[in-house]
């Protein structure tokens, strides 16, 4: 089991406090304790009011924690999530698991871990607080891995305040989305960031193309003799010629 909690309580409390004009207060002393009082507008009994008994109990149901298997199809894009409330990680899955490749981990050191050992993803989803490895640590190393550093990177945390917003955004993470959020909102923004994204990659590989084939002016076997002397003079190996003729021939980046 998992007994962290979202970070949103108080948020939630204090929305319906705030919708039937109720208020709450806080009384805290450092190292003694704290209490919180939560303070009902009176409701005056009319006689079209049912009065019944109520008994507190467990009213809250637990969200049921399923994961699907890891799995890599070459034809979606890829997904790492790092989050250490399991019911969330869990909902997090089944939701974006029919569109994208989804790898998960419960902490930054579990989340460097699968990123070493399976395919690079394409974006990466953190929160903030956890155990052994947080947010911003995991970010880090991340930004600082020359392997990694180009992958959009959003932070989604209980943390709401603007100083802690605008850190992130200053060390470039590429959105700061807030507890509670909406899903199909977070997944209009995947969308959009791996859409502008793939728009960069073949811009950049037209670009790459067209400077390829100025180099390469020519035909026949004049063209294949230049091809040749220029990969001799920019010490080409085999690998990096194969990838050159792809692009030539008009691949795309993932095709290549």
């Amino acid at each position: 089991t998992n007994n962290e909690g979202l970070g949103i309580g108080l948020f939630l409390i204090k929305s319906i406090i705030d919708s039937i004009n109720g208020r709450i207060e806080v009384e805290s002393e450092l190292d003694k304790g704290t209490t919180f009082i939560v303070v009902f507008p009176k409701h005056n009994l009319n006689e079209n009011d049912n009065v019944i008994d109520f008994t507190p109990g467990e009213i809250i149901k637990r969200i049921k924690i399923i994961f699907s298997e890891e799995t890599y199809d070459a034809t979606k894009e890829t997904l790492l999530i790092a989050e250490d409330n399991l019911q969330l990680l869990s909902y997090l899955q089944e939701s974006l698991f029919p569109n994208y490749n989804v790898f998960y981990a419960t902490n930054g050191q579990l989340a460097l871990d699968k990123l070493i050992r399976n395919p690079k993803p394409d974006l990466i989803i953190s929160d903030i607080i956890m155990g052994e490895m947080n947010g911003h640590e995991f970010y880090r190393k991340i930004s600082e891995d020359t392997r990694y550093n180009d992958i959009p990177f959003i932070f989604l945390t209980s943390r709401t305040g603007k100083k802690e917003k605008i850190k992130s955004l200053k060390n470039g993470v590429i959105d700061y989305i807030t507890k509670p959020f909406d899903i199909e909102e977070l997944k209009a923004k995947i969308k959009a960031i791996l859409g502008n994204r793939n728009l960069l990659k073949e811009t950049e590989t037209k670009k790459i193309q067209n400077q390829i084939n100025t180099l390469l002016r020519g035909k026949g076997d004049e063209r294949f003799l230049l091809f040749e002397k220029k990969c001799k003079k920019y010490k080409l190996s085999p690998r990096e010629k194969e990838v050159i003729r792809y692009l030539i021939e008009g691949l795309q980046i993932k095709e290549v």
